[in-house]
């Protein structure tokens, strides 16, 4: 999951495979509303996290261990795969600000997903905390 050798749609076939035993699990029909799996527990849900979801913050996650590692080896590496990252994605090799740009939106990313921990931590929940 960290290192991306899955795309999405073989994340995706993973939850539904898991929704479904735990559904068979819990002897729900298998029609039943997946929103009380993915809920969260302090709601009455099961709180059953989505690894087509959560893959995208652990990639995030990795890239940024990774650009601050203590070992200067690994973070050059990193700033090389994240330059052809973005030269790839705009066309044309890459400013200083592009490279900012490029992290400030995939770390916004990262602090939506932290930004909902007042429901639950579950971006998926539409119940929020007072």
């Amino acid at each position: 999951m960290r290192t991306a050798q899955l795309d999405k749609t073989s994340w995706k076939a993973v939850d539904t495979f898991v929704k479904g035993e735990v559904k068979k699990n819990l002897s729900l029909p298998t029609n039943a509303s997946v929103n009380y799996l993915s809920a969260h527990r302090n709601f009455g849900g099961c709180d059953l996290p989505s690894a087509a979801d959560d893959s995208d913050f652990y990639l995030i996650d990795t890239a940024f261990q990774l650009l601050t590692s203590k070992d200067e080896d690994v973070t050059i590496q990193a700033l090389g795969q994240l330059k052809r990252t973005v030269s790839h994605r705009i066309g044309r090799p890459p400013t200083d600000g592009d490279l900012a740009s490029f992290l400030t939106v995939v770390f916004s990313i990262a602090s939506y997903w932290k930004d909902n921990s007042r429901n639950g931590g579950n971006p998926r929940s539409p119940i929020t905390r007072g």
